[in-house]
């Protein structure tokens, strides 16, 4: 790891191919032997996951996860009125997952000053390795539901007749 001027560190060239090449994996997965047919700012807010997660920048990755996960469920539909999400999704993806990085996602973007941080630079250097790997679950969770549609069709609003 190189030393960036405020302490941080930046990955090597090998610590970052081998995480690309595990998003690449987690990618294949959520794709499985179906083609991917994205929209231009999901894609590029993949893309920008794909170089945190490469980065090591763990609770950027877990922010745009969760970001790309919203926007795909907000195309398909959910929240929809009478509906319970969890019931709703359930079939598809594993809920409570969602719904546990949801929470910490909520804990660290919605502090106020006066709370306790959930994350703080003494838990990025001591604790990193918690983090990382809801980053892990952040990114699977979220390719996941960024292809929900090409696996589920019928979750496909585009593809719905209008009236």
């Amino acid at each position: 790891m190189q030393l960036i001027e405020d302490g941080s560190s930046y990955p090597n060239e090998y610590t970052w191919d081998y995480r690309q090449e595990k998003f690449r994996r987690f990618e294949g997965v959520a794709l499985g032997d179906h083609t991917q047919a994205s929209h231009p700012q999901k894609e590029a807010l993949l893309r920008e996951m794909e170089q945190t997660f490469c980065a090591g920048a763990w609770i950027a990755t877990i922010f745009l996860a969760w970001s790309i996960i919203d926007i795909q469920l907000s195309y398909i539909g959910y929240p929809r009125k009478g509906t319970n999400r969890a019931d709703a999704l359930s079939k598809y993806i594993n809920f409570d997952a969602l719904e546990e990085l949801r929470i910490f996602r909520n804990a660290v973007l919605h502090r106020s000053p006066e709370q306790t941080p959930v994350v703080d630079e003494w838990e990025m250097i001591f604790a990193s390795e918690a983090i990382r790997e809801k980053a892990i679950l952040a990114v699977s969770l979220a390719l996941r539901v960024a292809f929900i549609c090409t696996k589920y069709p019928e979750l496909d609003k585009a593809r719905e007749p209008s009236d």
